[in-house]
């Protein structure tokens, strides 16, 4: 056995920091390119950026993206509350019809499957749209006088997938369904 002294130990924890960093900043990159091409792509059909987001060429756009980032999800080994996801099974859930997907059950490890597909496509846009349209001061709840805008349907579901994936205790997630349920319409 290869003795491991102090500093072959701080030397490799300082590398895996710069790698960290390293990565990091090639994810914003990657992200901040997208956010680009996809700003040029909605000032192309004549949008300007304020209208674009509540625009049909945005969702078009926005839903075909989700669809390309849900298509790399089997790219690499996942975790679904720390167990790791059969890739075979994924790429059949991935490549279910909408009839199929509505017949499984809902506690079923497909239906997790799909749910976990979904909201990596949608954490992965919410980052590119957060990218062209940063929230304000008024926003995160600074003074401006300014109303706050209502979250979109994309930025409520990533917060409540990175709620999910924190992995919090049972009996919360079960009181977080309980309240949506209390405040579902009749």
């Amino acid at each position: 056995m290869k003795k491991i002294t102090l500093v072959m130990l701080t030397t490799r924890a300082a590398d895996e920091v710069i790698a960290t960093d390293k990565a990091n900043a090639v994810i914003e990159s990657g992200a901040s390119g997208t956010a680009d091409m996809l700003r040029d792509y909605l000032l192309g059909h004549g949008l300007n950026m304020d209208e674009a987001r509540s625009s049909k060429i945005f969702e078009d756009a926005a839903e075909a993206m989700r669809a390309a980032y849900r298509s790399q999800y089997c790219n690499r080994v996942r975790k679904i509350g720390g167990e790791t996801v059969n890739m075979e099974l994924a790429r059949t859930v991935m490549d279910a019809p909408e009839s199929v997907r509505d017949g499984w059950a809902k506690d079923s490890t497909e239906k997790k499957i799909w749910a976990a597909v979904l909201a990596f496509g949608r954490t992965k846009l919410q980052r590119v749209c957060d990218i062209l349209w940063p929230k304000t001061a008024t926003e995160e709840g600074g003074k401006a006088d300014k109303t706050k805008k209502a979250p979109t349907p994309d930025t409520i579901l990533a917060n409540l997938d990175a709620f999910l994936a924190s992995n919090p205790a049972p009996a919360l997630v079960k009181n977080l369904f309980d309240q949506i349920a209390h405040r579902w319409p009749k």
